[in-house]
């Protein structure tokens, strides 16, 4: 099955959007994977906990927006 034909205007607007995502991508940050450091610091916190606790504190985060 072949792919539908893009007009001009199509192919400007979908290359405009891609180029819009890839500066908005080069402005955020990469996420920090602090796992290990966690476990390192609290070993007797179970990763459960760990998640919810991550999950309790990103909805509070959200909450305040």
């Amino acid at each position: 099955m072949t792919g539908r034909h893009l007009t001009a205007g199509e192919k400007r607007t979908r290359a405009s959007a891609a180029a819009a995502v890839a500066r908005a991508l080069a402005h955020t940050r990469p996420a920090q994977d602090d796992e290990a450091d966690l476990a390192a610091a609290y070993p007797y916190v179970t990763h459960t906990r760990a998640r919810q606790i991550r999950l309790e504190i990103q909805e509070t985060r959200n909450a305040r927006r």
